[in-house]
């Protein structure tokens, strides 16, 4: 009951592991998004999305009075090490929706949301559609 397209493409020999999005759309039916990973198998399990507010990102670690000047809140502050950075965090929620109210909350003026989906690091969009969020049309940051 799907109408049906196919495209041939070549992607780039630059092109890496990347998340992959098919739209399907029935005669009848508003498009469906379906996110699948790199080896086409498809995401459809939003437990497995997990939202964090990161306040900071450095090239060399940070310190617990650095981290404390610049969020002052008393939530834990999560440390990880990912693409050669530093990077500090607050909270891991399920919902956009969470991270949003969290974000607003944590009055760290130059804070943004970073998405996961399976452990994975996935634009913000992707783990909205996931999430089915998609009525937030562009990543906040603030």
């Amino acid at each position: 009951n799907y109408e049906s397209k196919i495209y041939t493409i070549d992607p780039p020999k630059t092109a890496g592991r990347k998340l992959e999005v098919i739209s399907l759309k029935t005669k009848n039916e508003e498009p469906k998004i379906l996110l699948t990973d790199q080896n086409n198998q498809i995401i459809d399990n939003p437990t497995n999305v997990v939202y964090k507010v990161q306040i900071l990102a450095s090239k060399d670690p940070a310190t617990d009075q650095e981290l404390r000047k610049k969020y002052k809140g008393n939530l834990r502050i999560f440390n990880f090490y990912e693409d050669e950075w530093y990077k500090y965090s607050i909270g891991e929620y399920a919902s956009y929706t969470e991270a949003k109210d969290q974000l607003i909350k944590c009055e760290v003026y130059d804070a943004f949301i970073i998405a996961y989906i399976n452990g994975k690091k996935v634009h913000i969009t992707f783990a909205k559609t996931a999430t089915k969020e998609t009525n937030v049309i562009s990543p906040i940051s603030r």
